[in-house]
């Protein structure tokens, strides 16, 4: 949304360059480059704003225009070079007194120096942009907390079986380390993570009896069993914004061949997140101890995940996480 607004503010007055930086939650001073646009090449994420030169300040609450005397130009805290001139006006959030981002745009194109006109198209327009990230920010901390609140739940469920306690953690560090050996995109490595951590929600609806029977389960059991993934995704189905964490969910157990479970699907059909995360959850399930017998080393289990490549698990994802468990020497 701010690399949207930092574009729109720029075409408004005819700047050459545009910035928005928003104010670090932990650290008041520090401000971070959320985005940028036309002739700037930023020298970081990261800008503190000199003494001399405290931006944020002389920009609140009715903006500022930066004009040097010919030839002198400006040090740009931004990108470290000289500027001809610049704006600047806050990004304040409702009901607050000191801005949470800041606009800066540079140089207007065809006249000497920007101006009084352009800061009262760029306040208004500044105002409007915080009313709307106020709103987003409420909304991502809303998504948190019904996140946690899920993620609780998965931990009532482990806490009762010391054979799976910290299961999922495990298997989201294993899941994301595969992920990263093939280049997942950031949007996808979250939706990992996230399903990574809840892949395992469905189980709260299995009996208690039945998830901790030390001997092998009667068929009425395995299909109960079977059911989580279903399970576990209806539960994350109403919250509209876990859409694609649902479908992982649903999808991890089952295989390229089209032998899993609960649907049966395979091939194309699966997301590359779920064959991941299948991998990763089959990996850490053969290593750990059960009631019934001792999990397998590392080596054993890696030898069970090939034999299994192309049928019930992913082949580019086996070498992915057999990669990373060498990397990292575990």
């Amino acid at each position: 949304m701010l690399r949207a607004g930092v574009r729109l503010a720029a075409e408004a007055v005819g700047a050459q360059g545009a910035c928005v930086l928003a104010r670090s939650e932990e650290d008041p001073d520090r401000w971070t480059l959320a985005g940028a646009y036309g002739r700037i090449e930023p020298a970081g994420r990261d800008v503190r704003f000199p003494p001399e030169l405290p931006l944020p300040e002389r920009a609140t609450p009715s903006g500022v225009v930066l004009d040097p005397a010919p030839g002198t130009g400006l040090l740009d805290p931004v990108s470290g070079a000289r500027v001809r001139t610049l704006a600047a006006v806050p990004v304040p959030l409702p009901e607050q007194d000191r801005p949470e981002a800041l606009l800066v745009l540079y140089d207007p194109e065809g006249r000497p120096a920007f101006g009084r006109r352009d800061l009262d198209v760029l306040l208004p327009f500044g105002r409007e942009v915080g009313a709307v990230y106020q709103t987003a920010r409420l909304h991502l901390a809303q998504q948190r907390a019904t996140l946690e609140i899920v993620q609780s739940l998965v931990n009532t469920i482990e806490a009762k079986d010391p054979y799976t306690r910290g299961h999922s953690q495990r298997v989201t560090r294993l899941a994301l380390a595969a992920a990263q050996e093939l280049g997942l995109p950031p949007r996808d490595m979250e939706v990992l993570r996230q399903a990574a951590m809840l892949h395992d929600i469905g189980k709260i609806a299995v009996r208690h009896e039945v998830l901790h029977k030390p001997s092998s389960l009667d068929p009425a059991e395995i299909d109960l069993v079977r059911q989580h993934p279903l399970t576990g995704a209806r539960i994350l189905e109403p919250l509209s914004w876990l859409e694609d964490v649902a479908q992982v969910v649903l999808q991890h157990h089952e295989r390229p061949d089209g032998k899993g479970y609960p649907l049966g699907i395979g091939g194309e059909d699966l997301r590359m997140e779920s064959r991941i995360l299948a991998v990763a959850d089959a990996y850490d399930a053969m290593t750990s101890d059960r009631p019934y017998r001792r999990g397998l080393g590392r080596d054993e289990a890696l030898a069970e995940l090939r034999r299994g490549a192309g049928t019930q698990f992913d082949p580019a994802a086996v070498e992915a996480l057999e990669a990373a468990l060498r990397g990292e020497g575990s």
